[in-house]
């Protein structure tokens, strides 16, 4: 039954899409059922349900033997009954899905719809999406962006009246309405955590080719990190270390990290991508995790609790990131009028997930 839930669900929301998408009008004639049935290989029962629903909600009405078409109700609904959600990519690690399903949590209970639009980290993509977004009138969008982004396109729209909300992080040198984790203090609880386990020498490390305060994420991360480790008087031990590049790299710096008299106990990595490529390099050039260094990572992504060790890992509340974007989103798209100067950063706290990278390090 719920299988078939979501399903119908699909359905009404490709229908939502499509009538977005194609920009209907009052009296257009939507698929049929047979169109949508062999378009989207499901039952002629699901399809039935969802034109049924479209029905029910004024959206759409039938004609009997003529078919479904869009009501007049529907395309007197201001633009903005549809808020859209531009993405850079669709991997788990970045809890693409959960960012969605929250923000399809709160908007069905407002009569608004969730469009979603991948760039596929290609920053000119994105910003055609986020420009052909803007020429069909939408005011407002939730954006998850590449992070390498220069300021300058998101800085003209801003300054024209366009509202953007960022899941996340937002692009270095803007400012802009923002939903995103407590970093500095999921950054603290985490390496905080590691000297509980008797750890002092904690080395922070990201892929970052570039300075790391370019990313508000990466830069609260290491803010957290550093503000745990002078707390408990271990600041002459903390260090950042960039792995950036192929594995060959990464265990090329690690190996030379490891060959020195103050090599680390535990290595603090800025994320769960990062976290498994710093284990799988400290296994190749022989150093077992945990038992030799403990690895933490940061984000509770699927990748932490899949890898082996599973990773000791921040978690990250995906689905109320997208949650919150949404109802910020909604509540600017009901404005008159937009203030440009003022917004709103909204942060979630984070949790731990303890796994098996980590461990107490035994006294000498």
């Amino acid at each position: 039954m719920a299988n078939n839930e979501k399903k119908y669900r699909q359905v009404y929301d490709y229908l939502m899409q499509y009538i977005a998408d194609n920009h209907l009008q009052s009296d257009d004639k939507l698929p049929t059922e047979n169109e949508l049935s062999g378009h989207l290989k499901l039952s002629r029962t699901t399809i039935r349900r969802a034109l049924q629903e479209l029905v029910d909600d004024n959206i759409a009405y039938r004609v009997q033997g003529g078919g479904t078409y869009l009501s007049a109700k529907q395309c007197a609904k201001p633009n903005l009954s549809f808020i859209p959600l531009v993405i850079g990519n669709q991997d788990k690690e970045t809890g693409f899905y959960d960012y969605i399903s929250g923000a399809e949590s709160f908007l069905s209970h407002h009569s608004c719809y969730l469009t979603v639009h991948c760039s596929h980290s290609d920053i000119k993509l994105e910003e055609q999406i986020i420009q052909r977004l803007i020429d069909d009138g939408i005011r407002c969008m939730m954006i998850r962006a590449v992070s390498s982004h220069s300021a300058d396109f998101f800085l003209h729209h801003i300054r024209n009246g366009i509202r953007f909300v960022f899941l996340d992080c937002l692009p270095y040198a803007v400012d802009s309405d923002l939903v995103t984790s407590d970093n500095i203090t999921g950054g603290m609880n985490a390496c905080e955590y590691l000297i509980r386990l008797g750890h002092q020498r904690i080395f922070f490390t990201d892929g970052q080719e570039n300075d790391i305060t370019t990313t508000n994420t990466v830069r609260d991360r290491y803010t957290g990190y550093l503000h745990a480790m002078a707390k408990h008087g271990l600041q002459q031990f903390s260090r950042h270390i960039s792995c950036p590049g192929e594995s060959e790299q990464v265990q090329k710096i690690l190996s030379e990290l490891f060959q020195t008299p103050e090599s680390p106990t535990a290595l603090f990595a800025v994320n769960d991508m990062h976290a498994s490529s710093i284990v799988s390099a400290l296994k190749e050039i022989g150093l077992r995790v945990p038992e030799d260094v403990s690895v933490i990572g940061f984000d509770g992504t699927a990748i932490a609790s899949a890898f082996s060790p599973k990773i000791t890992t921040v978690e990250q509340q995906f689905f109320n990131i997208g949650y919150h974007a949404a109802e910020l989103a909604y509540q600017q798209s009901q404005e008159q009028s937009i203030n440009s100067y003022s917004f709103t950063h909204k942060y979630l706290p984070t949790g731990m997930l303890i796994g098996e990278s980590t461990k107490q390090l035994l006294a000498k």
